[in-house]
């Protein structure tokens, strides 16, 4: 199930947390994550941008010399090819979308939603003129949901749930997502280690919540 092989960006990461449970059964559904252990730099923000759903105890997680997919450095050649590959390997199918644009007041930023039907993309504009079609897009094969626990991936950022499997076929520990750290538009720094990779990293809960 191989592409034509690229130079992916990598990056290694110190000072990795993870909030909640360690057992990936009681994982909610819905994230770019899939089965994988969410992880990220600043887990305080997290507790903030998903109140109420990251919570538990806190974990610092380490594992020397590891390797992330470096998500937000992926080349236009290189996301092209591992779209490729996750059409060759029946993840996705190739389809005309349509794409709903919006001011956001609370991000402060133009936020967008991609659809498979107009129908579906007419009951979220409030005009026509909102829509945009989109050529080039992608949808999500009943293969891509159940292996990433999601039976709702829609076409918009589709590729960011590709991401985690296409890290595990290549051999990597996870993908890293470096967003920016602004919690009040919900965001900050965050990954992913694949479920294969868990076994090989060390966790040690936290007591003291100075942590940093």
């Amino acid at each position: 199930m191989r592409a034509s092989e690229i130079t992916n960006p990598t990056i290694t990461l110190n000072k990795l947390y993870h909030v909640g449970s360690l057992d990936a059964s009681k994982k909610r559904t819905g994230s770019y994550e899939g089965a994988g252990l969410s992880v990220s730099t600043h887990p305080d923000a997290w507790r903030q941008i998903a109140r109420g759903q990251v919570t538990g105890d806190t974990y610092k997680v380490s594992k020397p010399n590891n390797v992330f997919l470096n998500a937000h450095k992926l080349t236009k050649p290189a996301i092209k090819s591992i779209a490729d590959w996750a059409v060759e390997a029946k993840l996705i199918e190739p389809v005309l979308t349509y794409r709903v644009s919006h001011y956001d007041d609370e991000l402060d930023s133009e936020v967008y939603s991609d659809y498979e039907s107009l129908e579906d993309a007419k009951l979220e504009a409030d005009d026509i003129s909102d829509i945009k079609i989109i050529k080039g897009g992608y949808k999500s094969t009943d293969k891509l949901k159940s292996l990433t626990n999601n039976p709702r991936i829609t076409p918009t950022n589709i590729l960011d749930y590709v991401l985690p499997l296409y890290a595990e076929d290549r051999g990597y520990d996870g993908v890293w997502w470096q967003d920016k750290l602004d919690p009040s538009r919900y965001s900050a720094p965050r990954g992913v280690i694949l479920p294969s990779k868990v076994s090989s990293w060390d966790f040690t809960k936290i007591v003291d919540s100075n942590f940093k």
